[in-house]
């Protein structure tokens, strides 16, 4: 109570008002560019020009908490704030900008999945629809994991190599319980990328001669 009688005796009350109408700006020019951005988006689709739509949706999110952001960290820097809670108050802000950034690279990750769509339309649609949601979602994991670790040793402090040490070995743990699964899905992605047969070839399984049709190049 001491401290937060302090903190209101220290700082005037046009401190108070300077800092309320900055979060305000900045919550007003956040929605006003996220809302020129998902314009932005739209005006892309219908000009069919998808990398520019992704683009515009990606940044959409993370632009309007950016602005918030800023809006907020001009507020408090002129306040007179104690030692505690000024570092407090920096923790908190360098977790915001953390956050803006890997939110973008966790929305960005859809164009890996526009650049695949783009590779089958001149190849094999199939390959689109197997391969692209499994490399989207392996990406945005590793985004998210990459992003908590991060976010665990420059924010609070956290021994990120013990962090290591545990996925390490709950990694190993997952391998050696779905070694029959992880098999099956490296060699389907095997079959997808070498396309070792095509509709119209001739296939002979365990003893059994079948043409391949579009169900079977579907593996």
């Amino acid at each position: 109570m001491t401290s937060l009688g302090g903190l209101f005796t220290r700082n005037n009350w046009t401190q108070w008002v300077i800092l309320l109408v900055l979060i305000a700006l900045g919550v007003t020019a956040g929605r006003i560019i996220s809302a020129l951005l998902r314009r932005a988006a739209a005006i892309s689709a219908q000009r069919e020009r998808e990398f520019r739509k992704h683009l515009a949706e990606s940044a959409a999110g993370p632009a309007n908490l950016a602005l918030i952001t800023v809006g907020l960290a001009l507020g408090l820097s002129q306040l007179d704030l104690s030692q505690h809670v000024r570092a407090i108050v920096n923790s908190a802000l360098t977790l915001l900008a953390y956050i803006i950034g890997f939110w973008y690279a966790f929305n960005i990750v859809s164009l890996v999945e526009y650049g695949l769509k783009s590779f089958a339309a001149r190849a094999d649609a199939r390959l689109h629809s197997l391969l692209a949601p499994l490399i989207r979602k392996t990406l945005r994991i590793f985004v998210i994991i990459v992003g908590a670790l991060i976010i665990l040793n420059n924010v609070f402090g956290q021994n990120v190599g013990t962090w290591l040490a545990g996925l390490g070995i709950a990694g190993l743990a997952v391998s050696l319980a779905a070694q029959d699964s992880l098999r099956n899905l490296f060699g389907s992605i095997t079959i997808l990328l070498d396309r070792p047969f095509r509709p119209g070839d001739l296939i002979s399984f365990s003893g059994f001669l079948a043409e391949s049709r579009r169900s079977v190049s579907a593996l």
